[in-house]
This record gives C-alpha cells, sequence and structure tokens, in this order.
C-alpha cells in the first residue's frame, strides 16, 4: 500500500481498531466555495452532523451509513479568507466535539492593494499608506530612484494586517524618488503587487526673449533653448536607463506652456503664448528629444506676478517645461487636460551622446539634494536599509556621460505603521506603471479529504469517544 492510500484509509483504519465514529474535514475550500465534515463508523447506522462557523454558518444534517462507509456533509462558505468552524458529531452513544478552521481562496478580482495616497505624499514626505481588500502575512517593499537604483526597501516577514484596513511604509532615504512598488501576500496564496511613479521634473531655465507679438526664437536666443535641450537629454536618458532597471517600458511627455503679460488684447495674447509655446516644441523636436512634446497657451492667465490690465511685466513673459508620466493635472496656471495639443509622438532615440549639463542645473539638483538630506536624515558617507552605493557628482560634467548619484540616507530605514484613516494629503494617487498583478494559489486538499492529522490527535488526548453517561 502507497503512504498516499494509508493516509487516505487512515480514519477508517482507527474506527475498525477502536469501534467508534471517526471524522475530517476541509481546511481549504474549493474554488466555489465548498466546504465540508467527513465522517464514518464502524457500525450501519446514522450520524447526526452539527457545524457552526464564525461566519454564522449553521449546518445540522443528519446522514445514514453503512459500516466503514465515510460520508461527506458540505456546505458553502460564503466569505473568502478563514472561518472558523466548531463541531459536534455522535452516533448512537459515541460523540466527538472538534474545531477546525477552514479558508476560502480570494478571487482574482478580490484581491486589490488600493493606494491611499497622494504624489505629494510619496515625493515631500516619503510615505505611502496603502488599503488592502485581502489579509497580508507578508509583504515586500522597494524605492527606486531616477536612474533606477534601489534608493530603500524593507521585507516584512509576519505581519498580520486584516481586509479593509489600511497601513503605512515610511523610508529615510533622501534620494528622488520614481518608483515605489509593493508585493504582499495572504495566508493562503493570495498575492497582489503594485507600482507608482509619482516622478515628475519642472524644468529650470531662463527665459526666451520674443519680439513683440512675435513667437519666433532669435538666433540670440538659442541658447537659452539649448540649455533646457540639454537637460532634457540627460533626463529622459536617465527614464531610459531606469526602465532597464526595472523591467518597465514607461513613457514621458513633455508639456511646454507659453504665458504674457496683460499687454495687449487678451484674445491675442492667448494666441501669442500657444504660438510661442509651439515655437519651443519644434525646437525640442529638432533638437531630437524623443518624447511625446505637447504645447499649450494660457495667455494672460495664470500671472506669475499679480498685476493690473496693459502693464509691461517681464516675469509674466514667461514659459514652464514639464516632463511627466502623465497629463498634468488642470486648473490654475497648468492647461486643462482638453488643452493641450500634441506636436509630436515618442519617436525612436537617435542621440547617443548627450550634451554637457549646465553648471546652473548641476547646483540646482545639488541644492535640492541638500535639502532633502537635511529633511529625511543622513550623509553622503552612509548607507540605507537594503541598498548600497558610491559618493559623487549629481551628474557627470564632461559631455557625453551621465552618473546619477548613489549616496543613501542613513538612519532607521523603513517603516510601517497601521491605522483607521488614510495619512497624507487628499490628491489623487500617482499612475501606476502597469496593472497590479493579482491571484491566489489554492492549496491541495487534505489527502482523501480527511482531516487525519485532527483525528489522531483527538484519539491521543482522548477526546474522540466518550460514553453520554458516566
Amino acid at each position: 500500500m502507497s503512504l498516499a492510500a494509508f493516509f487516505k484509509s487512515l480514519p477508517l483504519w482507527m474506527a475498525l481498531a477502536f469501534g467508534q465514529v471517526s471524522y475530517g474535514f476541509s481546511q481549504q475550500t474549493d474554488a466555489r466555495g465548498t466546504a465540508f465534515v467527513v465522517v464514518s463508523s464502524d457500525v450501519a447506522g446514522s450520524i447526526r452532523v452539527e457545524v457552526k462557523g464564525s461566519d454564522g454558518t449553521v449546518v445540522n444534517k443528519t446522514v445514514s451509513v453503512k459500516a466503514g462507509q465515510q460520508k461527506k456533509v458540505t456546505w458553502t462558505q460564503k466569505k473568502a479568507g478563514s472561518v472558523h468552524y466548531t463541531a459536534h458529531v455522535e452516533s448512537g452513544d459515541n460523540f466527538a466535539d472538534f474545531e477546525f478552521d477552514c479558508a476560502r481562496p480570494y478571487a482574482a478580482d478580490q484581491v486589490r492593494l488600493t493606494p491611499k495616497s497622494s504624489r505629494e505624499d510619496l515625493v515631500d514626505r516619503h510615505k505611502i499608506t496603502y488599503q488592502t481588500s485581502f489579509p497580508i502575512t507578508r509583504y515586500e517593499f522597494a524605492v527606486y530612484d531616477p536612474a533606477g537604483e534601489m534608493s530603500d526597501s524593507k521585507t516584512e516577514a509576519s505581519v498580520n494586517i486584516a481586509p479593509g484596513e489600511r497601513f503605512t511604509i515610511q523610508w529615510d532615504s533622501y534620494d528622488d524618488v520614481f518608483l515605489v512598488e509593493l508585493k504582499a501576500f495572504g495566508p493562503n496564496g493570495e498575492n497582489a503587487s503594485d507600482r507608482r511613479v509619482p516622478w515628475s521634473l519642472e524644468i529650470p531655465h531662463t527665459e526666451v526673449n520674443f519680439d513683440s507679438g512675435e513667437a519666433i526664437i532669435k538666433p540670440s536666443e538659442e541658447p537659452k533653448v539649448d540649455e533646457v535641450w540639454a537637460i532634457l537629454a540627460h533626463e529622459l536618458d536617465k527614464l531610459d536607463r531606469a526602465n532597464a532597471a526595472v523591467n518597465a517600458d514607461l513613457s514621458a511627455q513633455l508639456y511646454i506652456v507659453g504665458y504674457t503679460d496683460t499687454v495687449g488684447n487678451p484674445r491675442d495674447n492667448q494666441v501669442l503664448s500657444q504660438g510661442r509655446a509651439k515655437a519651443i516644441a519644434e525646437y525640442f523636436r529638432t533638437k531630437g528629444v524623443w518624447c511625446e512634446i505637447y504645447f499649450a497657451g494660457m495667455g494672460e492667465r495664470g500671472l506669475a506676478v499679480e498685476t493690473g490690465d496693459s502693464v509691461d511685466e517681464v516675469r509674466n513673459r514667461r514659459a514652464l517645461y514639464l516632463l511627466s508620466p502623465q497629463t498634468p493635472p488642470g486648473g490654475g496656471s497648468i492647461p486643462s487636460s482638453g488643452a493641450w495639443k500634441q506636436l509630436s509622438g515618442a519617436s525612436k532615440r537617435l542621440v547617443q551622446t548627450l550634451p554637457p549639463l549646465p553648471e546652473s542645473y548641476i547646483a540646482y539638483k545639488e541644492k535640492q539634494r541638500e535639502a532633502r538630506r537635511k529633511k529625511f536624515g543622513g550623509s553622503s558617507d552612509s548607507t540605507s536599509s537594503g541598498s548600497t552605493g558610491t559618493g559623487g557628482a549629481d551628474e557627470a560634467r564632461s559631455e557625453g556621460t551621465a552618473v546619477g548619484r548613489k549616496d543613501r540616507g542613513a538612519g532607521a530605514g523603513s517603516s510601517s505603521t497601521r491605522s483607521g484613516a488614510a495619512s497624507g494629503g487628499g490628491d489623487e494617487a500617482p499612475p501606476a506603471l502597469e496593472p497590479s498583478n493579482r491571484g491566489c494559489t489554492v492549496a491541495p486538499s487534505r489527502e482523501g479529504g480527511v482531516g487525519w492529522l485532527a483525528l489522531l490527535l483527538g484519539i491521543l488526548w482522548g477526546r474522540l469517544r466518550r460514553p453520554r453517561h458516566p
């Protein structure tokens, strides 16, 4: 006899050896949620089965059995996850009381991780809150910088996060946040993953001066636009490297907004600002920008400096350059989603040698990094949990190279907390890099569908056979 066959017949053997009622139970339902108790007796007769579940299930059924025959009493467990049951079986003067847990796997559409944090939470506060629809017993979390380097990570091998509960993960690295990734696992093979991209960039620049009423970039102004082109080339190159590092296919869009002062007719200014934004967009396309390019005009709306009508204010004759994986939110000084006009789609990258970065941009990025270091802690010669790195310039200053800083924040590393309310701002969560991968693994039932181990323990503890009257 094979070992599997031995265990399958074990309850019946025990019943014959001791002359009693034997039982087994399911520890996991099938895909339809069917749970069961299986009973048998060494003599023909009837067996009464009573089952009560923590989800309100009540089963009361009497089955007739032949000597040695197994009968299964089934019911549908409506609740996903684990349900605790108490059971009583009896036949004549023989009876047994026992308890067991049975798990119903979550369906794929029931396994969800829902972010409850804004982009500002991730970028400015270095934390993200999730709400889970399934129980989580383990998770893995990682944060990546814009070069695709892991800047922090955290693994919790034993947690107890209930369905519907919210939990927050924080990290101390002071790198720019490009992507956060969470992989969560449940007790019965459930699993879900979520990847969020809060990365976007407003590019600092020197404003291009146009002749009055014109939308043509003068040769004398081209160096100003060339500086922005150099920044764009480096940032898009980093995005390409990040995609390769995290096995993603994230695309960026360049958004260019034009503004005017209040001199002239508002309608004419609207047309003029859009024409100037388009001129800058076309310049970038001719230089070789390989991402999608959009432009829009705001005219006199969104003044950097509030003035009255017909006021010549140079600070209001400006442009805005945004590099982002999603359409910027509309409202305020940013055009609405319907106002953007696409100049060109993504194209094949032809630029291999990167232009040198402007010294002003190197200083700007260093200032930002230092501000993050002061805010989140750490020093340039230390590393945070789960990452390694080396010091160095934020960007290489020689032509044709771009080296991302690998400095990491020191301190306590990542941490997680749970609460009954979402933390952070009320803005929408940053975009998902890709649809969440969700699923569940259904573990096989016990051999023969009978909890033989529970039966054996019942015998050892003397709980299986008890006379009704002493």
